[in-house]
């Protein structure tokens, strides 16, 4: 089964880190997912690096980090739907 288009990796939408409270899991890297056949756009820069989660976190910060990646969906859907408005 074949994959037409490139992941895009988001810690942002990584679970509330407090369901992990002795460390924060480790990922594999982009190089490996890709080395493991999975297609990932080496070029997407992450609104939070994993590095940056941060363990414990609050549940309000969960709602705040994810609220505010939803945000930034929601405003890059609107930018490529007028782009594609204007070109038509």
């Amino acid at each position: 089964m074949g994959v037409d288009f490139d992941m895009k990796i988001e810690p942002s939408l990584f679970e509330w880190t407090s369901w992990f409270p002795e460390t924060i899991p480790t990922w594999l890297t982009i190089q490996e997912l890709q080395e493991n056949g999975i297609n990932v756009d080496a070029s997407y820069s992450p609104m939070v690096k994993s590095a940056d989660l941060k363990q414990n976190e609050s549940l309000d910060h969960y709602y705040e980090r994810s609220y505010k990646f939803i945000k930034k969906i929601l405003a890059h859907s609107k930018s490529s739907n007028n782009k594609s408005d204007n070109e038509s």
